[in-house]
C-alpha cells in the first residue's frame, strides 16, 4: 500500500508553526487583527475551506488506496512514480523491443507491409481507426498468426486495451500517443495487473495475461521486477510527508496537531471536511476491495475474514493517527457485514445442495418404484417403495425446505401412476415391433419365401394385439402355400386368377382374407411392374427367369456387350409375355449408374464407345435403350453410325462439338436447318428417302460444323460449305483408301443416300454383276433369288420379267428407313420411271440389302 501523505493546511493568517498558549503583546495585536478578519470574511471563508478541506482528504484517500480506476493493491510502499527498470527491460526484451513506433513483426520497418507508419505521432483518435479490428493492419496479422491482433508501441498495447485504458485515465482523443502517454498506459496496465490482495505466483499469472511475451521471463526476473515495481509504487507520490503542527496544551504537553486549536473555527472547519471525506473515500473504497475479495472466496467465509483483517490492518497502519480509530471502526464493521453476508450464503448453499440432493434420491427411487410396478416385480417394488419412504420422511425433517406429509403422498401416488404409463408405453412399443415381425413374414410370403417369425401367428396375444396384419400374413401364407409363383405370373394370369376365387362361393373368414391377399399382392405386382419392372423381375421371377446381370466392370467391351444382347433377349420376352408394354432393359438403379456416363461434359471417347456398344448390342432397340439412360439425340446417332460402320474418329467429332455447342462457344449458320440452302442434293436424297432433317441427324450436323468450326464466320459461304460436309458425315460419308463411302453420292448419276461404308462405285459393279448373271440364265439362282448377290427377297422384276442392264441404268435405290426413320440398315428397295417400284417374282416390293450387294463385289 502505498504511505499515505499528510497534509498540512497553514493558518492563512499565521506561518507560525510553534504557538504558546498566550503570545506576547506583538501576538495579541496580531490576534485581535486576526479575529476581526475572521468574523469579516467568515461565512465565505468557512464555506470555501470546508471544500477545500474536502478535497484535500480525498485526495489522502487517493493517495493512500491508489487510483480509484484501479483495484486496491498491498502491500505497497511509496516510491518514484513510473514504471520500474527492471519490469520495463523485460516487456522491452519480450514485447515492443524499446520503440514507441513498434508495430507487428516490426512492419513499420523498411521494406515491411507498413513502412512509414509512426503510431508514436498519431493521435489516440487516430491510433483507434488505425487498431480496429476491421482494419487492413488488424487483417494484416490475421492473415499472419490466424488471428486478429493489433500490438503497438513500447508495450505493444492492442488496439481494444488502449481504448480502455485512455477512458480511464481520462485522455481525450486528441492526446498524442507519444513516448509520454505509452510509459503512462504501460504503468497503468502494470498496476492494474498487480492491483489486489495476491501472491506472487498471481501477480505474476497477471502480469504474463497482461504481456504474453513475459511468458517467456523465467519467475526470478519476473518476481524481481515486481519488487522493484511495488517498491517504487508504479504511481506518483507526494514529494515531502507533511509536517503536523506542533501545539503545546493546557497541561503543558506538546502534542503534533493538523491545525491549531488557536487558528480558529475557519481552518477547523477545514480540518473536519477533510477528515470526512478521507474516511467517506475510504471505507467506499474497502467496500469494493471486499466485494472483490468475497469473489476470491467463494463460500468460505473463513479465509475471507482471514484476507480481510490483513487488508484493515494495512488500511489502518498507513491512515493518519488522529484518523486510525474511526478508520478502524468503519472498516471492521464492513468487513463484518461481509463476513456475515457470506456466512449466510454458505449456510444458504448448504442447504439447497441438501434440498437438491435429497430431492435426487426422491425422484430416483420414485423411478425406480414405478419401474419394479410396471415390470411386475413385487420383490423389486417393496424395497423401492421402503427406501422411498425412508427418504420422504427424512425429507420432512429437514429445515428450510418446508415439505409436507401430503407432498409425499403425492410422490407415492406419482410413482403409481408413472407404472401404469410405463406398462402403456412398454404395450405400444411391443405392439409396435410385433407389427414390424409381421410386415417381415407378409413381405416374404409374398416373394414366396418363409420368414422365421412364422411362428408367431401361433401365439393368440399376437393375434389379439395386432389382429389384422395377423390375417394378413396368414393368408399371404396360405396364397405362397397354394399358389407359390402368384407374384411372377403374368399380369393376365393373376386377373384371370383373382376372377376365378371371387367366382367360389366364400364360406369363411379364411378364403376372404385369401381373395384380399391376392388383390393386395396383384396391386402390388402392377405397381412394381409402373415403377421399375426390371427390379419387380429381380424380386419376384424365380431363380433361372431373373434379368441377366450386367458387369460391375465395364472394361472388357466383349463381356460388357455380351450382358446388355443378354439384357435386351430378356426385355423382348418379358414384352412379349405381357409383363410390359414396352421392353424395359434397365432398372432404375442401373440407369442412375450408366446416365452419368452419357451426361453432358463426360470423355466423349468413353461415350462413343459406349453408344456403339450400345447399337450393336440392342440393334433396333438401341434408341429405346439410349433414351433408357437419358443419352442425347446425338449420342444415339453418333452410336447407329459407329453400328453401321462409320468410324469412332466422325462419333468423337460430333461429341466435341456437341459440347462447345451445350457451352456457347460456337455460333451456327442462321439456316442450319435448311439443309436445301447448302446442300440441295442432299435434301434431294433425304427427300425421296421420306427422311426429315430433324432430330438425332440434324443435331449431329451442327455438332460436327461446330467441332470444325472455329475461326469460321457462320454468314460465309465457308460456313455453308462446312455445314454440308457436316451433314455428310452425319449420314455417314467417309474418306477411305478405297475411296468415299457413305452419305448422299451419285449412283446411276442419281444422287442417293448410301450406308455407312458402301461406296458408290462397288454398288453399280454390284448391280452389273447380277444383271450379266440373268443374262446368262442362271436359273438356279433366279429360282433360289440370288441370295449371295442381293440378299433381297427374290428377283427384281418388271412386268414379269427380271430387269436388264438398260432398264437398271436409270433406276433410282432408295433406303428402307427403320423405326424413328433409322437409314442405316442397308435395306433398299428400287424405282423407275418417276416413282414406280420394281417387284419381285410373287408381285410384291423388292427389298434387297445393298451392304451385301457390295460386299460380293470381288
Amino acid at each position: 500500500m502505498a504511505e499515505i501523505r499528510r497534509i498540512v493546511r497553514s493558518n492563512p493568517m499565521s506561518n507560525y508553526r510553534q504557538v504558546g498558549e498566550v503570545g506576547g503583546a506583538s501576538f495579541a495585536a496580531l490576534a485581535d487583527i486576526a479575529n476581526a478578519a475572521y468574523d469579516f470574511m467568515a461565512p465565505a471563508a468557512e464555506q470555501k475551506l470546508k471544500a477545500e478541506g474536502a478535497e484535500v482528504g480525498r485526495e489522502m484517500a487517493r493517495r493512500q488506496m491508489g487510483n480509484q480506476a484501479a483495484s486496491f493493491a498491498y502491500p505497497a510502499v511509496s516510491g518514484s512514480g513510473g514504471t520500474s527498470t527492471r519490469l520495463m527491460g523485460l516487456i522491452d526484451r519480450t514485447e515492443g523491443a524499446g520503440g514507441y513506433d513498434t508495430l507487428y513483426g516490426h512492419s513499420q520497418r523498411p521494406g515491411g507491409r507498413f513502412e512509414g507508419v509512426d503510431i508514436s505521432k498519431m493521435t489516440l483518435d487516430e491510433v483507434a481507426q488505425f487498431s480496429d479490428p476491421n482494419g487492413e493492419y488488424g487483417q494484416w496479422v490475421k492473415g499472419e498468426v490466424g488471428r486478429v491482433a493489433t500490438p503497438m508501441g513500447r508495450g505493444q498495447i492492442v488496439g481494444t486495451t488502449m481504448r480502455g485504458v485512455a477512458k480511464e485515465l481520462g485522455l481525450p482523443g486528441s492526446t498524442r500517443f507519444d513516448a509520454a502517454t505509452q510509459e503512462l498506459m504501460i504503468n497503468h496496465l502494470a498496476r492494474q495487473s498487480l492491483a489486489g490482495p495476491l501472491s506472487m505466483a498471481g501477480k505474476m499469472d497477471r502480469l504474463r495475461g497482461t504481456w504474453e511475451g513475459l511468458k517467456g521471463v523465467s519467475d526470478e526476473e519476473l518476481q524481481a521486477a515486481i519488487l522493484e515495481f511495488e517498491g517504487g509504487g508504479g504511481q506518483a507520490a507526494s514529494s515531502e510527508p507533511p509536517q503536523p503542527v506542533l501545539v503545546k496544551t493546557s497541561s503543558g504537553a506538546v502534542e503534533p496537531r493538523l491545525y491549531s486549536p488557536l487558528s480558529g473555527p475557519l481552518l477547523q472547519a477545514h480540518n473536519a471536511a477533510a477528515a470526512t471525506a478521507y474516511l467517506s473515500d475510504m471505507v467506499m473504497a474497502a467496500e469494493r476491495d471486499f466485494s472483490a475479495l468475497s469473489t476470491q472466496y467463494p463460500l468460505d467465509p473463513a479465509g475471507f475474514l482471514q484476507a480481510a483483517q490483513g487488508y484493515v490492518e494495512q488500511a489502518v497502519e498507513g491512515a493518519p493517527d488522529a484518523m486510525k480509530p474511526d478508520l478502524r471502526a468503519n472498516l471492521e464493521r464492513d468487513m463484518q457485514q461481509s463476513y456475515l453476508g457470506m456466512v449466510e450464503e454458505k449456510q444458504a448453499d448448504t442447504r439447497k445442495r441438501a434440498d437438491n440432493s435429497s430431492a435426487a434420491l426422491v425422484k430416483r427411487w420414485g423411478n425406480s418404484l414405478a419401474e419394479a410396478l410396471a415390470a411386475g416385480n413385487e420383490e423389486a417394488a417393496a424395497a423401492a417403495r421402503s427406501r422411498l419412504d425412508d427418504l420422504l420422511e427424512a425429507r420432512e425433517a429437514m429445515p428450510g425446505v418446508a415439505w409436507t406429509r401430503a407432498q409425499s403422498e403425492n410422490v407415492i401416488l406419482g410413482a403409481y401412476d408413472d407404472a401404469r404409463k410405463l406398462e402403456t408405453s412398454r404395450l405400444k412399443t411391443y405392439t409396435t415391433e410385433l407389427g414390424k415381425k409381421l410386415d417381415g413374414v407378409i413381405a416374404a410370403a409374398e416373394n414366396g419365401q418363409r420368414a422365421a417369425d412364422e411362428a408367431l401367428l401361433d401365439d393368440p396375444a399376437v393375434r389379439a394385439l395386432q389382429p389384422e396384419k395377423a390375417r394378413e400374413a396368414a393368408a399371404k401364407i396360405t396364397l405362397r402355400e397354394i399358389a407359390p409363383q402368384f407374384m411372377s405370373m403374368p399380369p393376365e394370369e393373376r386377373t384371370a386368377a383373382i376372377a376365378e376365387e371371387k367366382g367360389r362361393t366364400l364360406g369363411s373368414a379364411w378364403e376372404t382374407d385369401l381373395l384380399d391377399a391376392m388383390e393386395s399382392m396383384d396391386k402390388k405386382a402392377v405397381t412394381a411392374l409402373e415403377t421399375d419392372p426390371v427390379q419387380y423381375f429381380e424380386d419376384f421371377m424365380p431363380e433361372g427367369q431373373k434379368p441377366p446381370q450386367l458387369p460391375t466392370d465395364m472394361t472388357d467391351p466383349g463381356n460388357f456387350m455380351a450382358a446388355l444382347a443378354a439384357r435386351k433377349d430378356y426385355a423382348l420376352e418379358r414384352a412379349a409375355e405381357g409383363y410390359t408394354t414396352v421392353p424395359a432393359f434397365f432398372s432404375k438403379a442401373e440407369i442412375e449408374t450408366l446416365s452419368p456416363l452419357f451426361a453432358a461434359g463426360g470423355d466423349p471417347a468413353v461415350k462413343a464407345l459406349l453408344a456403339k456398344s450400345f447399337v450393336s448390342a440392342f440393334g433396333a432397340s438401341a434408341g429405346a435403350a439410349l433414351k433408357e439412360v437419358k443419352a442425347d439425340d446425338v449420342t444415339r446417332h453418333v452410336g447407329g453410325l459407329m453400328a453401321a460402320g462409320t468410324s469412332e474418329a466422325v462419333a468423337q467429332k460430333a461429341l466435341i462439338g456437341q459440347g462447345m455447342i451445350d457451352e456457347g462457344l460456337v455460333q451456327l449458320p442462321p439456316k442450319a436447318a435448311a439443309v436445301e440452302t447448302f446442300s440441295p442434293e442432299i435434301a434431294d436424297a433425304l427427300g425421296a428417302a421420306g427422311v426429315g432433317v430433324q432430330g438425332g441427324l440434324l443435331k449431329t450436323a451442327k455438332a460436327i460444323y461446330a467441332a470444325s468450326a472455329r475461326g469460321v464466320d457462320p454468314t460465309s459461304d465457308d460456313a455453308n460449305d462446312l455445314m454440308a460436309q457436316a451433314m455428310q458425315e452425319a449420314l455417314g460419308y467417309e474418306e477411305t483408301r478405297r475411296g468415299a463411302t457413305g452419305g448422299v453420292q451419285e449412283v446411276n448419276g442419281i444422287e442417293t443416300l448410301l450406308p455407312p461404308g458402301v461406296s458408290p462405285d462397288r454398288v453399280e459393279i454390284g448391280i452389273r454383276n447380277a444383271i450379266d448373271r440373268y443374262s446368262r440364265r442362271e436359273a438356279d439362282n433366279i429360282q433360289r433369288g440370288d441370295p449371295e448377290i442381293w440378299g433381297g427377297n427374290g428377283v427384281p422384276s418388271y412386268a414379269g420379267q427380271p430387269l436388264d442392264a438398260e432398264i437398271m441404268r436409270d433406276a433410282r435405290f432408295v433406303p428402307i428407313t427403320g423405326p424413328g426413320g433409322a437409314i442405316m440398315t442397308g435395306m433398299y428397295r428400287i424405282e423407275l420411271f418417276g416413282g414406280t417400284d420394281v417387284e419381285n417374282e410373287a408381285g410384291d416390293v423388292f427389298i434387297f440389302d445393298m451392304r451385301r450387294l457390295a460386299e460380293g463385289v470381288r
